[in-house]
């Protein structure tokens, strides 16, 4: 696996210098971008995989990855859960020492880089939930389902607020309201996520004890 992404990340740059050869290499550009992406998706695969940072199997972190990743049409991209959030939050919530400040901020960036976005930006939303999560962590994980659902909700809120302040800064327009539906659309997803992990947590436990 790390010799794939090596490989997938080191091999376009050999195409650089035939983008500016004619017409005998227009599928160059294409084939250097598509060869990077693949090449970034394999840097995210490999990070889940070896952190065991999101469920541990390989077919779920590609599924998490797809999820991130995956082009949506606009309507439905304005409602679209934070996924890489959400599975973090369940990851701080069982498990103490699996998921750092440091390995949320490194994965943020990867995020980053993978979607395009303003680099840094995954990264701060993603430390500043993992720590908030953490800090709180023996209370959050004693709370009866409605009220975690409403502690995951506010999680999600921050993380917006803290976007909309380096929108700000940036000077760029404010958001329409659709800027908000994501949380919702979270903390509706969250008691399906919850349980989905929490069930493939118990069948690989028991598969660990045979």
């Amino acid at each position: 696996m790390e010799r794939g992404v090596v490989v997938a990340i080191l091999v376009p740059l050999n195409l650089l210098p035939y983008l500016r050869r004619g017409p005998r290499l227009r599928a160059a550009p294409w084939l250097y971008f598509f060869a990077i992406g693949a090449g970034f998706m394999l840097v995210e695969v490999l990070l889940i995989q070896k952190y065991t940072l999101f469920i541990g199997a390989s077919v779920y972190s590609i599924a998490t990855v797809l999820l991130t990743l995956l082009p949506l049409p606009a309507w439905l991209q304005m409602v679209w859960p934070y996924w890489v959030a959400l599975v973090m939050i369940y990851w701080c919530l069982e498990t103490q020492d699996m998921i750092t400040l440091g390995l949320a901020f490194f994965c943020g960036l990867v995020l980053d880089l993978m979607t395009g976005s303003l680099l840094g930006l995954h990264a701060l939303s993603l430390t500043v939930i993992v720590y908030l999560v953490t800090r709180f962590r023996a209370r959050l994980r004693f709370f009866p389902p409605w009220q975690l659902a409403v502690s995951v909700l506010a999680l999600l809120v921050n993380d917006r607020i803290i976007l909309l302040w380096i929108i700000s800064l940036r000077g760029d327009p404010m958001p329409a309201a659709s800027f908000w539906l994501p949380p919702l659309a979270g903390v509706l997803a969250w008691p399906w996520l919850f349980l989905a992990l929490d069930r493939f947590r118990g069948v690989m436990r028991q598969r660990a004890l045979r």
